[in-house]
């Protein structure tokens, strides 16, 4: 391909800030086409940056490299202790999980899933819900092990992850949860929610 038609990696970065959503995606699809490792390092770069905005329009560029990213993304994680950074690779995470099967990533990405689950930050614990949840079938023994913890919103959260899961052994889980006498109403609301049955 003549050079000419190669786009320019720093005017894609200025298309990336652009508010128009619709340049960003094809930022995201020229940056994938033609300059994939230039990209991969920047948009890492920009996972703890300051600006929120580029933070999310970074995880969302990244989460749209696929299955390609997943090891990258998750040797940053185990690299740092920077909090904003373990989120932003949790929500790359939680983006690609969503639209690929990850099924052969999933003991490199349970080292992450076990340093997360011992953050108790309101941002760790719903990225990480919503991680295993996504993951599905093979996120659910996580997901019933936080739905038992004292702090309500890592319970609630993990029951309602648990109720959007459709697998039996998720819903049987509910349903043993919900004959035990000794649960807190707003779990009991939310395990009957799951249910369907309120």
């Amino acid at each position: 391909m003549n050079d000419k038609n190669i786009p320019n990696l720093d005017d894609l970065f200025e298309d990336l800030n652009h508010p128009n959503p619709n340049i960003n995606c094809n930022a995201f699809k020229a940056m994938h086409a033609f300059w994939p490792n230039e990209s991969k390092h920047r948009l890492i770069g920009n996972l703890n940056s300051q600006n929120i905005e580029l933070r999310r329009k970074s995880v969302k560029a990244l989460a749209s490299f696929g299955k390609d990213i997943v090891k990258p993304v998750l040797e940053v994680y185990l690299s740092t202790k920077d909090r904003v950074l373990h989120i932003s690779c949790l929500k790359v995470l939680v983006q690609i999980a969503a639209h690929n099967n990850l099924d052969d990533y999933y003991e490199d990405i349970n080292h992450v899933i076990d340093l997360a689950i011992h953050d108790y930050s309101v941002e760790i614990t719903l990225s990480l819900i919503n991680l295993l949840r996504q993951i599905g079938g093979k996120g659910i023994s996580t997901l019933t092990e936080i739905a038992k913890d004292k702090d309500i919103l890592r319970s609630r959260a993990a029951i309602t992850a648990l109720s959007e899961i459709s697998e039996p052994k998720a819903r049987l889980y509910l349903k043993d949860l919900s004959k035990q006498s000794d649960i807190d109403p707003i779990i009991r609301e939310a395990i009957d929610i799951g249910l369907g049955e309120k």
